[in-house]
């Protein structure tokens, strides 16, 4: 009994550890050793003072509540006594792209105006933040009002696990302060595809539309395009009948051609846009049509979309041979002398 309880259990827990979603660990700095009356200075190497977060390098100012935090009342300021970097390992999947989202200020205390930071995650290019102290209204920034901003970065990951990485790069003692960091994994767009009919006869034209959505909840996809190669069989009408819009995505669809693309567009947050142009079928057959799949800048590729379109000969029109054709003159011929005949009879 102790056995099946135990499996049970396993069986319960592995579904929704496959399903666990990437997070942050005490993202708000919340845990830890209490730094009151103001902060406590963290010397690297120092995986302790701040609970699941390493300062690998430097120093940085672990802050409680005597100035305004983002979320809850502790912070973390870059640059200690100088420059430092604090870093945590956070689950991932390889391939699968992610949106780091934090809260970015600068501590007030001291010069300079302008605050730097770089951001950056295993197997992903760096990237550069800065706050400046005027950013404030009204300027400057100071304990109270700290002019709190949210920065996003956006990476790939490269193996199951992933260090993110937050480097003061300001050469004081007042650097750029982080808080209230949260991380989502970023959904691709989707596309789908329809022609305006089942059917067409061969010649015929029918419309051919594309819709891209935009799942994320959160994030602006971007660089979104797609290619759309025809069947053969199947062109661009003349004209081409191009109607809607890709939010400021350009859209080609040469009349005569087989390809339909779009490139550059971008997609707010649980948006989408669609457009259609007019295809001419030039064969008859079972036409079935797939797109490439949908890329973006931010590096997450959507799936293809598929559609078919059924293109049938045009009915033949009937025809005469020659004995028809002396058989229809016969008839005529005797059916007007028979129209004679009755005329004579009623006239006499």
């Amino acid at each position: 009994m102790r056995r099946f309880a135990f499996f049970l259990a396993l069986f319960l827990f592995i579904p929704c550890f496959a399903h666990a979603q990437v997070s942050i660990s005490n993202g708000s700095f919340e845990l830890g050793t209490n730094p009151a009356p103001f902060h406590i200075t963290v010397i690297a190497p120092d995986s302790t003072t701040i609970t699941d977060w390493f300062v690998s390098s430097g120093t940085v100012d672990y802050v409680d509540g005597s100035w305004q935090a983002a979320d809850g009342l502790r912070s973390v300021d870059t640059c200690g006594t100088g420059p430092g970097i604090i870093q945590q390992d956070i689950l991932t999947v390889a391939g699968h792209t992610y949106v780091l989202t934090f809260s970015l200020a600068g501590n007030p205390e001291g010069p300079p105006t302008v605050k730097d930071l770089r951001v950056s995650a295993t197997g992903n290019p760096p990237q550069d933040y800065t706050f400046d102290l005027n950013s404030c209204s009204p300027p400057p920034c100071n304990f109270t009002n700290m002019g709190w901003v949210d920065q996003t970065y956006t990476f790939t990951a490269t193996s199951a696990t992933t260090t993110l990485s937050f480097e003061g790069l300001t050469q004081t003692a007042y650097g750029a302060a982080i808080d209230y960091l949260r991380i989502t994994e970023m959904t691709p767009p989707t596309l789908s595809k329809a022609f305006g009919a089942a059917d067409i006869p061969l010649n015929g034209s029918t419309s051919l539309s594309f819709t891209v959505n935009n799942p994320n909840t959160t994030t602006t996809l971007t660089g979104i395009g797609f290619s759309d190669t025809l069947p053969s069989g199947l062109v661009v009408s003349t004209p081409n009948g191009l109607t809607g819009s890709c939010d400021g995505g350009s859209i080609t669809a040469t009349a005569g051609t087989a390809l339909v693309t779009l490139s550059g567009a971008t997609l707010a947050a649980n948006s989408s846009c669609n457009f259609s142009v007019n295809v001419t079928a030039t064969t008859t057959g079972l036409m079935t049509n797939t797109t490439s799949t949908v890329s973006t800048a931010q590096g997450v590729i959507g799936s293809s979309a598929t559609a078919s379109l059924t293109v049938t000969a045009a009915a033949a029109v009937p025809t005469l041979t020659g004995w028809g054709i002396i058989l229809l003159m016969f008839l005529l011929g005797f059916s007007y002398v028979y129209f004679l005949k009755r005329q004579r009879r009623s006239i006499e």
